[in-house]
């Protein structure tokens, strides 16, 4: 897991402690391969390619495929007013030897104050490359070191393992209990939920 941004300044961990979190927006993060950064406008024709017009890619999430690039135009038209916020968070996976994003990464608050869920998606030529799960190692870390988050959830739709699979290899741990159903714009999924506290990442990158 290696990610370019640090632990948090003392100042930072006691608020953390004390449950307050810092939001500080999507900001860049860098990993070997990849530049993680807010959307921009100039970024739809790309984003429609290779994901948000694909329902390969989009037939397990929360949102239907794109129809046409407009649709993928008036998202970025969102973002970027959201991004004002310093609760936002989403951001463009973007390979470093290509220059444009292939996929994208976001978090959301949960239920309490300090667990957020983080969700991502990837176009379909770079899937089984283990990008994905590079950009969620990266965004745990940002989530727990810099804004201070003491639990992190992801879910997956059964019919999904594949993004199971990326959650376990950042050391996300399965909930015990039957699956949660979610109604999304492609039906409705029993998802899997899985979860891992700050502590407990840490204790995994010390090990790495």
């Amino acid at each position: 897991m290696t990610i370019s941004h640090s632990a948090p300044s003392r100042r930072e961990s006691r608020r953390h402690r004390l449950g307050m979190l810092t939001h500080c927006g999507s900001q860049p993060i860098e990993t070997v391969r990849l530049l993680l950064r807010p959307f921009a406008p100039a970024d739809a024709e790309a984003m429609y390619k290779n994901w948000s017009g694909d329902s390969r890619v989009t037939q397990f999430l929360l949102w239907r495929a794109h129809a046409d690039l407009d649709e993928t135009r008036s998202v970025l038209r969102y973002w970027e007013k959201r991004y004002h916020s310093k609760d936002f968070y989403e951001w463009a996976i973007v390979p470093r030897d290509l220059g444009e994003p292939i996929g994208s990464i976001g978090a959301v608050k949960a239920k309490g104050k300090l667990t957020w869920e983080i969700g991502y998606c990837i176009g379909f030529p770079w899937w089984g490359q283990g990008i994905c799960t590079e950009a969620l190692a990266a965004v745990m870390g940002y989530m727990f070191w810099e804004v201070g988050c003491r639990t992190l959830i992801a879910m997956h739709a059964l019919e999904n393992p594949a993004s199971g699979r990326v959650m376990e290899k950042c050391g996300m741990l399965r909930r015990p209990g039957d699956s949660v159903p979610i109604s999304t714009e492609n039906g409705l999924f029993n998802c899997r939920v899985y979860e891992l506290g700050r502590s407990e990442f840490d204790k995994l990158c010390a090990i790495f």
